[in-house]
């Protein structure tokens, strides 16, 4: 049985503050308590206590032993690396913003491409049905840019005319 982590997420940033400053996806106005140390995502979900040596090599239950990541960069995390290692895995990784552009970039690309009028499908992005379903969906938080993108495909795409029936 697991044994519940102590360690608030106050703690970890109090005991990792010397090494914020150097993250290059935290900004000075991030709040490092809600915001992935990897990527800089700052959007819907938790961040998770990422153990820097993990318990089953004998981390132990203490601020300094802790990152505080998205799922994302939990999954990518290099486990069991020295604290050296991560840090520069850490301050090597790409943030969300750059990583989701391209994705934005072929979206409004595909939607003047058909004709769709962006103001338009502006106020459907900001809309309730958007956040509807990202609010339902079990994506991780890197998926809701792809969540998104279909959804407003699905929404924009032009339909061909009805063939008229035999």
């Amino acid at each position: 049985m697991r044994r519940a982590l102590r360690t608030h997420h106050e703690d970890i940033v109090a005991a990792n503050a010397g090494l914020l400053s150097t993250l290059p996806n935290l900004d000075d106005l991030d709040d490092p308590t809600r915001t992935c140390w990897g990527c800089g995502n700052s959007g819907r979900g938790l961040l998770t206590r990422a153990h820097v040596v993990p318990a089953r090599f004998g981390g132990r239950d203490e601020p300094v032993n802790y990152f505080l990541l998205c799922d994302f960069c939990h999954d990518e995390q290099p486990d069991a690396a020295s604290r050296e290692v991560q840090i520069e895995w850490l301050r090597g990784r790409e943030s969300c913003r750059a990583r989701h552009a391209p994705k934005v970039t072929r979206l409004l690309e595909w939607l003047q491409a058909n004709g769709v009028d962006l103001d338009e499908a502006n106020e459907y992005v900001r809309g309730s049905e958007i956040r509807a379903a990202i609010r339902s969906s079990s994506c991780s938080v890197h998926g809701v840019a792809d969540t998104v993108v279909a959804l407003v495909k699905q929404r924009f795409l032009r339909q061909p005319p009805f063939a008229a029936s035999t």
